[in-house]
């Protein structure tokens, strides 16, 4: 027989079906090898005409394949593991004649590992598992298991491409953790390593275990002692660079990452992700110019090479969404805007493309229902109320959500709200953007019930009848994981691929949508019906996490609309988070936001109550975000520190003519703190005020924390200053004449400027929160004529 192909099994019922499925008539014979099973495994193998190896489970995954390999009857073996499946698309028809032709003793094939459910959520690379059963290859290593000759080291067997592309999905994260394989498997390296040390590849795979159980600083000392002893030419080097920056990166140590790769970025010059880490870490170093320069190199790489561990996108959409956010950091709108919609044409469903793309729309003056149908256009679908979209209608709810998230993002929830109509089941997280974009259209107490619904019955909760289209439902389903099963391992981790691609910047697909505008209900207004039509259906209890942030903003809502945490809420909340029941209703109690206006504080109360205190200052961070501006007046009344610090709340979300007068009120008082002289030279400066604001950065250089930002925020002002002064010149200057020379001289000061503005200093705003950069408490300030007065 020519092929065979051997499939590593434990308890696999639920998988192993799409993987013998998938390679029917592929083979000669199939081969299960089971280690165990005390499910359906054995049967479903059975089934499908396979025969059963059984296999004692010895915590040594080398061992298991070659108990297949030592029962091989075929010529060639091509070897899987459960999870795994053929793509549907890939031709099988020369494959025969390949193998009957070939000289080599392997072939490769490509793995493609999905860490999450998007197409562009995928790590790819080749390994060489289709080889000849009778040429004595055997496997070595207890865990991350490599082929090797008799007498060679590991990693010596290598082959062309057989053309097979494969795809696996063990290492989604929901999977990971009912199986507990990240907990396996570092317990397998850490045999390993007892055996050998030093080995730099088991020591690689410590790290990546590491960062699967969200440990970065004790992965990024394991990958530090791999490349110490790693060979240079070791065919896993690459990838274990990059992993050890995005490591750095996660621990915030962004100079570490920068001159790791700095170091290593001309041995990688044709591996993008090396160059896109390059840049995401120069990024973070505030240094656009020199991080442009390694995006355009991972776009210059375009695919890695053959061997290496990629990541989708690595060499093209991510790394011209980093190139994008360099130039929109440089000031050019226009090249960004570009960027971001090619970005968004090579991976539709890639969510900072998407999110990219509509902040410099928005930028550029579109309006939020042309965002909208440009972005439905790109993710192949109309919008709601489109003259089309009941021809073409939407393309998934998982789109809808995407685009209602990215709306939400800017600040665009009238555009949202439809969107959310037809996005189906809802994750607690989109629940709580869904609840932002219903509390702009139908008001805060809309908003409550929506969230109260989703807490409850066990997380059971319907979204439908959004502004009263009663037929269009949403339901907001549970993510607990049910139990782990306890199974015996199942099979090798990938080989030489990272999970480690989470750390860094940009890892939530998508902004966060928390952000209302603020034509909510007031708190005094009474409260009306719930406008939300419950078609619920029973889902899993939702986790405490998940239920603590939709009861939080629920008591925000319904502070909001004047309505107090009441027994629904509460009781809600009671089995999923019952401290932060006790927490809400004890600032309803000392603080009484739910009314309009507060009577005198009771003095004493705060030492009776400790807690609750600490607690209003998150309450008031997330009012801001979601925009719920009076409640948050109201929140900054509960204790002196807090009505203290409230111009800086606001100007931190993005409030910056409401901050300006409560500084321009504080400094009739007081002098200015350091962060308060620095923001309102922020806000003068916005206004064209150089000479004032470089007044108040110099005022704010002595303080150590903001030195750094002060000091390039007066560089900037003097800058713009010297550019004013020589503009009359520039005005007069011609050719012919000797005063031509300001000319050259305004172009330096305009690079110079722009390359001050990409490190980094300026306050950073999202798109949602520009959007209230004039909405003010007082209509009677106006900090941008002020003069200061010494």
């Amino acid at each position: 027989m020519l092929l065979g192909i051997h499939i590593l099994a434990c308890n696999e019922e639920d998988v192993l079906g799409r993987c013998l499925g998938s390679v029917q008539g592929l083979a000669d014979e199939i081969v299960v090898i089971d280690t165990g099973s005390a499910d359906g495994t054995i049967g479903i193998a059975q089934a499908f005409g396979a025969r059963v190896v059984r296999a004692a489970w010895v915590d040594d995954f080398a061992a298991a394949r070659n108990a297949g390999l030592d029962a091989a009857r075929t010529i060639w073996v091509l070897v899987l593991d459960a999870d795994e499946w053929l793509d549907a698309g890939e031709s099988r028809s020369g494959l025969r004649r390949l193998l009957r032709e070939a000289e080599e003793d392997g072939l490769s094939v490509v793995i493609e590992n999905r860490y999450g459910r998007q197409e562009h959520e995928a790590l790819s690379h080749e390994a060489l598992r289709l080889f000849r059963a009778d040429c004595g290859l055997r496997y070595t290593g207890v865990i991350h298991e490599q082929l090797v000759r008799p007498g060679a080291r590991p990693g010596s067997v290598e082959g062309p491409p057989s053309g097979l592309r494969f795809r696996h999905d063990g290492y989604l994260p929901e999977t990971m953790a009912r199986k507990a394989k990240a907990v396996r498997n570092l317990r397998l390296i850490g045999k390993a390593l007892g055996q050998e040390p030093d080995n730099p590849f088991q020591l690689y795979n410590k790290g990546v275990a590491l960062c699967q159980l969200n440990k970065p600083k004790d992965a990024e000392a394991a990958f530090a002692l791999a490349c110490l002893f790693a060979p240079a030419d070791a065919p896993y080097r690459a990838s274990l660079v990059r992993d050890r920056a995005k490591a750095l990166l996660a621990l915030g140590e962004a100079d570490g990452a920068a001159a790791l790769l700095h170091r290593e970025a001309d041995r990688y010059a044709d591996y993008p992700d090396v160059q896109l880490a390059y840049g995401d870490s120069l990024m973070a170093q505030r240094r656009a110019l020199d991080a442009r320069a390694a995006y355009e190199a991972a776009l210059r790489a375009g695919a890695a090479p053959r061997g290496a561990v990629r990541e989708a996108g690595a060499g093209s959409f991510r790394a011209r969404c980093g190139l994008a956010a360099a130039e929109a950091a440089l000031g050019r709108g226009e090249q960004a805007l570009r960027l971001y919609a090619a970005a968004a044409a090579e991976a539709p469903r890639y969510g900072p493309a998407l999110a990219g793309w509509a902040e410099q729309l928005q930028a550029a003056g579109m309006g939020d229902e042309a965002i909208r149908d440009a972005l439905a256009s790109a993710l192949g679908f109309a919008a709601p109320g489109d003259a089309v979209s009941a021809k073409a209608g939407l393309a998934a709810p998982a789109d809808a959500a995407l685009l209602a998230r990215v709306l939400g993002g800017i600040g665009a929830h009238a555009a949202a709200l439809g969107l959310w109509r037809e996005a189906g089941p809802l994750a607690p997280d989109d629940a709580r953007a869904c609840a932002a974009s219903l509390a702009a259209a139908q008001g805060a107490d809309a908003a409550r019930a929506l969230l109260l619904e989703a807490l409850g019955r066990g997380g059971a909760a319907g979204a439908g009848a959004i502004e009263g289209a009663a037929s269009d439902r949403a339901y907001v389903a549970g993510t607990a994981e049910g139990p782990s099963s306890g199974a015996a391992p199942e099979g090798s981790a990938i080989e030489n691929a990272s999970p480690c691609r989470a750390y860094g910047a940009g890892t939530a697909e998508g902004p966060d949508s928390g952000a209302a505008p603020e034509n909510i209900v007031p708190a005094s207004a009474a409260p009306s019906a719930s406008p939300v039509n419950s078609a619920a259906i029973q889902v899993p209890a939702l986790d405490p996490a998940h239920a603590a942030r939709l009861g939080l903003d629920a008591a925000l809502y319904g502070w909001e609309a004047g309505l107090p945490p009441g027994g629904e809420l509460l009781e809600a909340l009671s089995g999923a988070s019952g401290e932060l029941a006790e927490l809400l209703a004890a600032v309803e109690r000392c603080a009484a936001p739910s009314l309009p206006a507060r009577s005198p504080r009771v003095a004493g109360v705060d030492a009776a109550l400790p807690g609750w205190t600490s607690f209003v200052g998150l309450l008031l961070a997330r009012a801001l975000e979601l925009g719920l501006l009076s409640l948050a007046r109201r929140l900054s009344q509960a204790a002196p520190p807090f009505e203290a610090a409230y111009a800086m709340e606001l100007y931190r979300h993005g409030y910056a003519q409401a901050a300006a007068g409560r500084l321009l009120q504080a400094m009739e008082e007081r002098p200015l703190l350091a962060e308060e002289n620095f923001a309102f030279g922020e806000l003068l400066l916005l206004k064209g005020l150089y000479s004032e604001a470089l007044a108040m950065f110099e005022a704010a250089i002595g303080d150590e924390a903001l030195q750094e930002r002060a000091r390039l925020g007066a560089a900037f002002c003097a800058l713009a200053l010297a550019k004013e002064a020589l503009q009359p010149w520039v005005e007069h200057a011609s050719a012919a004449y000797s005063g031509g020379w300001p000319l050259a001289d305004v172009e330096q000061l305009q690079l110079a400027m722009q390359q001050l503005e990409a490190m980094g200093w300026r306050t950073s705003w999202t798109a949602a929160q520009r959007r209230r950069m004039n909405i003010g408490e007082t209509a009677d300030l106006d900090y941008a004529l002020h003069d200061r007065q010494e």
